[in-house]
């Protein structure tokens, strides 16, 4: 084991014994995660190749979604959007009510998702990845009823791998989604499988 590897036990018993006697802070722990896990990465802080202001946008839908062109007309009709989801036409994820909300993309230059350490201490929810095919350079984030009215981000094309995470963040619910270049399949276990009718 390396000295390295030796100080990370270390500290993670140290926070152990903290959590038994009830001095436990989840965000500090939660922050000096992400710090080692950059760090095993190489990065001393996030290599952000590109990314947009965080802008409010408004759903109807209880739903946002990141594409590279407008949604077909039956984007939410179930069977269509587990196709296209999985041919990695676009991705739509509940938001849990209608309403307002701050979105923003970034482009990272790494082979796995991350966010600023001081952001880690704000996360509630982070999705699974999911694939995006950008086709004519640009990749929107936002309602998927009106998706060019959300962020935009000038990107090459190609295929990418997608994850978004929701913050919480003063009025409104930030989500940042996160994109790395990739040619590889999702995880089959993150796949949305086939619908069938019972």
């Amino acid at each position: 084991m390396s000295e390295a590897d030796l100080l990370d036990v270390q500290e993670t018993l140290r926070l152990a014994y903290r959590a038994s006697r009830g001095t436990y802070n989840p965000n500090a722990s939660i922050t000096k995660l992400a710090q080692v896990r950059m760090a095993r990465a190489g990065f001393a802080q996030l290599p952000i190749v590109s990314a947009t202001r965080p802008k409010l946008i408004g759903t109807d839908t209880a739903c946002l979604a990141v594409s590279s062109k407008p949604l077909p007309e039956k984007w939410f009709d179930t069977p269509t959007a587990i196709k296209q989801m999985n041919e990695a036409l676009y991705a739509v994820m509940g938001v849990g009510s209608d309403g307002s909300y701050s979105v923003c993309i970034r482009l990272i230059d790494a082979s796995d998702h991350f966010l600023e350490n001081p952001e880690y201490k704000k996360v509630i929810e982070v999705s699974p990845p999911m694939a995006i095919k950008i086709e004519n350079e640009m990749v929107f984030f936002g309602a998927p009823e009106a998706i060019k009215d959300g962020t935009g981000l000038r990107i090459a094309n190609g295929r990418f791998i997608c994850s978004v995470s929701s913050l919480r963040s003063g009025r409104y619910l930030r989500f940042i989604a996160t994109l790395i270049r990739s040619n590889d399949d999702v995880p089959e276990v993150h796949q949305l499988p086939e619908f069938r009718e019972v």
